[in-house]
C-alpha cells in the first residue's frame, strides 16, 4: 500500500456492473424470468384449453344433478378432488380459469333456485383458496426438484448458484402470487353465474360455440407464445454459435496454464518475482514439445481486472474524467507468444528490459486505435498517475480479456523484471504461466513448478477449458431456453390436437353427412388438417410480432445478439408449423375414420 504520490480514486461496482458479470447475471436471470413466465402461460392456455372441453361435455350433467337436489357437499368434495388433481398437473390459472367456466351452468341453475350471488361467490373463495394452497404446496415441493437439476447443469462457477433454493420467503411468495390469481379466475364465473338463466343453461348443447371459440382463443395464445419461445431459442442458439466462432485475439489450443500464488516471505521484491519467472521458463523450456512459455499477471477470460490511467505525452492534458485507462498486464518474456497473440509491429519483451534498463511497453490495437490516432505509436511515451514514464515499443493484436461478446478493452502489456514496487503483492497473490506444448500433460506442467520452488501451489487447466468455461454461463442460458421452448412445443402440440380432436368428436354427424353424400375420407382429413393449419398460422402471425419485439430487447439482455438474424425467424415459425402438421394430421386420422351410418345413428 503506497504512501505519498498522487491521490487515488476508488471506485465501487455493484457485482452485476463488473466486467466479469456483467451479462452473466442480470442478463441470465432476466432471460429465465421471461421464459418461465411464458411457459407458464402456454401451459396455463393448454390446461384450460382442454378443461374447457371436459366442461363442455357436462354441462347438462351438473345442471340436472343440482336442479334434481344433489347435495352441495356431495358435489363441492367431487369437484374438489377433480381439481386438486387437474390444479398440481395443469397450474392454477389456467386450470381454475378453466374450471370456472365448466361450473357456469351449475351457478346458473344455483342461482335460478334461489342462491345469492355473494353465497356463491363467498362458497368459491374458499373452495378456490383450499385448492391454489394444496397446488402451491406441491409446486413448491416440485421446484427445489427442479432447482437443484439446474444448478446441477450449470456452470459451476455461476454466480451464487450455491444460494439457490427455495426458502421460507420463497414459499411464502409463490403462495401468495398462486393463490390471488387463482381466486381471481375463478370468483368471474361465480359473480356472473348470479345474472345467469338455469334454463338457457340446460338448454345449451354439447356443441356450445362460446366454448369452441374460448378453446380456439386458448390455442392460439398456445401457438403465439411458442412460436415466440422457438423464436428467441433460435436467437440464442445461433448467438451461441457466433459466440464460440468469435475471434478473442488468442490461440488457446496447445496450451496448458496454471494459476500460481507466490509466498510473501519469499517474494517481497520485483528482482524475487523475476529470477522466479527466469528459473521456471528455463525449466519449462526443456519439457517435451514446448513451443514457448511465460508468466503472466493476468490470463484472458479468467474475470480478473486489472487497470490504470495514463496520459499521452505530447497530447493537451485532459480532465479526471477524459483521462485515458488501460487495462495493465504485467508479463514476462514469452508471455504474449506463448498465448498467441500476434504481434502487429514492433518487438516483443527482451531480457534487455529489465529493472536498470528504460521503462518500456506493449500496447493493443484497441488502445492504439482510441487514444493514439495520428500518432506513430512506437516511441510514443505514456505516463502514468504513478509518475512512472513507459515508452511503446511494440502492437499486439487486441484481446477480449472478460467475454468472448465484449469489445476488447485498450490494454498495455509490461515486463514483470519493471514492475513497479505497489504490483508486487497483487502479481505474487496471484499471477499465471502459460505453456504451449500441445500434447503435454498437465502433471508435467505441475511438476515443473514444484521443482522450481516447492512452496509454489499450482492449479493447472488446459486453456481450452478456461474458453470452455468462459461459454458455459451463454451455453447453460441456451441449453435452459431450448428445454422450455421444446416443452412449449410439446404443450402447443397437445393443446392443437386435443382441439381439433374435439372438434372431430363435436361434429362426428356432419363429418358422417359429408361422407354419406360422397366426400372421400381425404378430403375430411385434408378440412381437419387446414383448420388446424389455419388456426396456427393465426397464432404465429401474433407470435411473429411478438418476436420482433422481443428480439429488439434481447441485445440489451444478452450481448453478441443479432435482432435481424433472418434465419431465426425462419427456421422457429417452420419448425411449430411442422409439428401442428403432424398434430393435426394424427387428429384428421380419427375424422377420416368416422363410419357414416354410426354417426348418423347416434349423432
Amino acid at each position: 500500500y503506497p504512501t505519498g504520490g498522487p491521490p487515488r480514486e476508488l471506485r465501487l461496482l455493484p457485482s452485476s456492473r463488473s466486467p466479469g458479470n456483467r451479462g452473466v447475471i442480470a442478463g441470465f436471470l432476466a432471460v429465465l424470468m421471461i421464459i418461465v413466465a411464458l411457459v407458464l402461460a402456454v401451459a396455463c392456455a393448454n390446461v384450460a384449453g382442454l378443461l374447457i372441453a371436459r366442461a363442455t361435455s357436462r354441462q347438462h350433467e351438473m345442471a340436472v344433478r343440482m336442479a334434481t337436489g344433489a347435495g352441495r357437499g356431495r358435489l363441492v368434495r367431487q369437484l374438489l378432488t377433480e381439481t386438486l388433481i387437474l390444479f398440481v398437473l395443469g397450474g392454477s390459472a389456467g386450470l381454475l380459469l378453466a374450471r370456472g367456466a365448466s361450473r357456469r351452468e351449475e351457478f346458473a341453475v344455483r342461482a335460478a333456485l334461489g342462491a345469492r350471488p355473494l353465497q356463491l361467490a363467498s362458497e368459491v373463495l374458499v373452495e378456490t383458496a383450499l385448492v391454489a394452497a394444496a397446488g402451491g404446496i406441491l409446486g413448491i415441493g416440485l421446484a427445489r426438484w427442479l432447482i437443484a437439476v439446474l444448478v446441477q447443469l450449470g456452470p459451476r462457477d455461476l454466480p451464487r448458484a450455491s444460494h439457490a433454493g427455495v426458502d421460507p420467503w420463497v414459499a411464502a411468495g409463490a403462495l401468495l402470487v398462486s393463490v390471488p390469481v387463482a381466486l381471481a379466475a375463478a370468483l368471474a364465473p361465480a359473480l356472473q353465474a348470479g345474472r345467469g338463466d338455469a334454463r338457457e343453461a340446460l338448454a345449451e348443447g354439447i356443441g356450445s360455440h362460446t366454448a369452441a371459440r374460448a378453446r380456439r382463443a386458448a390455442v392460439l395464445v398456445e401457438v403465439a407464445l411458442t412460436g415466440l419461445l422457438l423464436t428467441v431459442a433460435a436467437l440464442l442458439g445461433r448467438g451461441f454459435v457466433r459466440l464460440q466462432g468469435a475471434e478473442p485475439g488468442f490461440r488457446p489450443e496447445g496450451v496448458l496454464t496454471a494459476r500460481i500464488s507466490l509466498p510473501r516471505e519469499g517474494y517481497a521484491s520485483a528482482a524475487d518475482v523475476q529470477r522466479f519467472a527466469e528459473r521456471l521458463l528455463s525449466r519449462l523450456e526443456t519439457l517435451p514439445g514446448a513451443q514457448g512459455a511465460g508468466i503472466g499477471q493476468v490470463l484472458p477470460l479468467t474475470g480478473l481486472n486489472v487497470r490504470a490511467d495514463f496520459a499521452v505525452v505530447g497530447r493537451p492534458p485532459l480532465t479526471a474524467a477524459e483521462a485515458p485507462a488501460a487495462q495493465t498486464r504485467w508479463s514476462s518474456p514469452g508471455w504474449i507468444a506463448a498465448l498467441g497473440i500476434p504481434l502487429l509491429s514492433g518487438r516483443h519483451f527482451d531480457s534487455g528490459d529489465d529493472a536498470r534498463g528504460r521503462k518500456v511497453a506493449i500496447a493493443d490495437a484497441a488502445l492504439v486505435r482510441k487514444y493514439l490516432g495520428g500518432l506513430d505509436p512506437l516511441g510514443t511515451h505514456l505516463v502514468f498517475d504513478d509518475g512512472r514514464d513507459v515508452e511503446i515499443v511494440g502492437v499486439v493484436g487486441e484481446v477480449r480479456h472478460f467475454a468472448l461478446d465484449e469489445e476488447p478493452l485498450p490494454t498495455l502489456y509490461m515486463p514483470v523484471a519493471q514492475l513497479a514496487p505497489d504490483a508486487v503483492p497483487y502479481f505474487t497473490s496471484r499471477s499465471f504461466v502459460a505453456l504451449r506444448a500441445p500434447g503435454l500433460a498437465a502433471s508435467a506442467l505441475r511438476e515443473a513448478i514444484q521443482e522450481v520452488d516447492a512452496n509454489v501451489a499450482a492449479d493447472v487447466r488446459p486453456f481450452d477449458e478456461v474458453v470452455g468455461a468462459a461459454l458455459a454461463p451463454r451455453r447453460f442460458q441456451t441449453l435452459v431456453m431450448a428445454l422450455f421452448a421444446g416443452a412449449a412445443l410439446l404443450l402447443a402440440a397437445t393443446g392443437l390436437y386435443g382441439l381439433l380432436a374435439w372438434s372431430v368428436m363435436q361434429r362426428r354427424r356432419e363429418i358422417g353427412v359429408r361422407l354419406a353424400l360422397g366426400a372421400t375420407a381425404g378430403r375430411v382429413v385434408r378440412m381437419v388438417i387446414g383448420e388446424g393449419l389455419r388456426l396456427s398460422l393465426g397464432g404465429l402471425a401474433v407470435g411473429a410480432v411478438l418476436s420482433v419485439g422481443a428480439a429488439r430487447a434481447l441485445p440489451a439482455i444478452v450481448p453478441g445478439l443479432v435482432a435481424t438474424d433472418a434465419t431465426s425467424f425462419i427456421a422457429a415459425p417452420s419448425l411449430l408449423i411442422a409439428v401442428a402438421f403432424v398434430a393435426s394430421w394424427i387428429a384428421a386420422r380419427r375424422a377420416g375414420a368416422v363410419d357414416p351410418m354410426h354417426a348418423l345413428r347416434t349423432g
